[in-house]
């Protein structure tokens, strides 16, 4: 440990003498010429330096960060303001200072500080909440925390730090809309507290300034289309019944499936199995073995339903293509073990409605035709006319069914009401449905 807190301060003094001195002061072999020989340094606590930073620097051959034309950068006073009150703070603000005359030794040491509290800064917002409610189903979807000098070089390498620093701060939508609606908040403590458990909530979905990614909030039975971390489009949706509620999860949508079945779930097979052979023809219901591949076609008639709907035996129900299939004409497939996924529906009356918790835990989609075109890249496949016909997606596109019961809204927040009982905190039980946030 000792030599190592040796190399990163013999790194700093490196740093320091190759901004001090202009490069005609060195020979080949890194030594003063004589001509400059009387260049003094000014001594000061040597800097502890992240040993990714220094490798960072050191790929760039020391190149500065934050100092242009001899300067530092106009985000540097962003970046202090953002970091105001932590603990290395009173060290940056003072090598800011001292750097703005142009000393070429404390432009030096500010880089440094600011490259650091860039780090720590941008660790510390886009941190995972601290509970998380959200079940991950595929790898890469959940908030991680990213090696020092690979932030540090989509910074240098961005063509502009103050949209760089705009798309650091912003995160997802929900999280910088219910941000600025808590820094101008005048409501009481109860909504506070609910407003900040929502952000915590919000920072479940990590940043993802470039791509495509679908956000489903249960709550508000809404989904958005975000496309380079803007909204492109929204719609509504029908999400599970509060016996049945839409869990929160995250999952790759891969492929589509045109003219499918519809797979009953084992409770609904229970539940139609009261209604005997008649209803299971009524509702043009398949009756198969088992749920394999090999599975068997059964008469309904043969059936024991009342052993089914007692639990003591089990078969697999599905429902065949056409206008009448509960999944519509497409569904959208995010393979998980829950069996939850976005679809289209028959029941278009349902959107009309207040209350859109009418599912039995997927989410039903109201305009399924401009969903497929966003998620084709405005090239929809063509429907074969087979059953359950799979067509991959141009690449998978990330799916986040998250739950906010606390919005951003034209007037500042919106709050939801909690269908699922799922905040946890003493929120106040006459709570109005919005509030303006200044």
């Amino acid at each position: 440990m000792t030599r190592l807190v040796r190399l990163l301060r013999a790194l700093g003094l490196a740093l320091a003498c190759l901004l001090v001195l202009p490069l005609s002061s060195w020979t080949a072999t890194g030594a003063a010429s004589p001509a400059r020989a009387s260049v003094t340094i000014p001594i000061l606590p040597a800097l502890d330096v992240d040993p990714d930073i220094a490798a960072f620097y050191r790929e760039r051959a020391y190149r500065p960060v934050w100092v242009q034309d001899g300067l530092l950068r106009p985000e540097a006073a962003r970046l202090e303001a953002l970091v105001r009150g932590t603990a290395n703070s009173p060290a940056l603000r003072t090598a800011l200072d001292a750097a703005a005359g142009g000393n070429r030794h404390w432009l030096t040491r500010a880089d440094l500080l600011l490259s650091q509290a860039y780090i720590a800064w941008v660790r510390a917002h886009h941190r995972a909440p601290a509970a998380n409610a959200i079940r991950y189903i595929d790898a890469g979807l959940a908030p991680a925390p990213r090696r020092a000098d690979d932030l540090l070089r989509e910074l240098a390498e961005a063509p502009s730090f103050t949209r760089h620093f705009d798309e650091m701060e912003r995160i997802n939508p929900v999280f910088a809309g219910l941000t600025r609606a808590l820094a101008n908040f005048h409501g009481d403590a109860a909504q506070r507290r609910l407003l900040e458990a929502n952000i915590e909530r919000a920072r479940a979905i990590p940043a993802r300034p470039s791509g495509r990614y679908i956000l489903v909030d249960a709550a508000s039975a809404r989904l958005w289309m975000i496309e380079d971390g803007r909204i492109r489009d929204t719609m509504r949706v029908i999400v599970g019944k509060p016996a049945m509620p839409t869990p929160q999860l995250a999952g790759l949508i891969r492929y589509a499936a045109l003219n499918p079945y519809w797979n009953l779930p084992p409770d609904l097979i229970r539940q139609r199995a009261r209604g005997g052979a008649a209803a299971i023809r009524a509702e043009r219901l398949e009756v198969l073995s088992d749920w394999s591949p090999q599975a068997r076609r059964l008469d309904p008639s043969q059936v024991d339903w009342r052993a089914v709907a007692a639990g003591r035996r089990f078969v697999n129900l599905r429902q065949t293509p056409g206008a009448h299939n509960m999944m519509g004409r497409i569904k959208f497939m995010l393979p998980n073990d829950l069996g939850v996924y976005l679809h289209d529906t028959p029941l278009r009356g349902l959107f009309a409605g207040a209350d859109r918790r009418q599912s039995s835990g997927c989410v039903r989609v109201e305009d399924a035709g401009r969903l497929e075109r966003w998620l084709f890249r405005g090239r929809p496949p063509r429907p074969s006319g087979a059953p359950e016909q799979r067509v991959d997606l141009p690449e998978p596109v990330p799916v986040y069914i998250a739950y906010f019961t606390a919005l951003p809204s034209q007037d500042g927040v919106a709050f939801l009401p909690d269908v699922y009982a799922r905040d946890g905190v003493s929120a106040v039980s006459r709570r109005p449905r919005q509030t303006r946030s200044a």
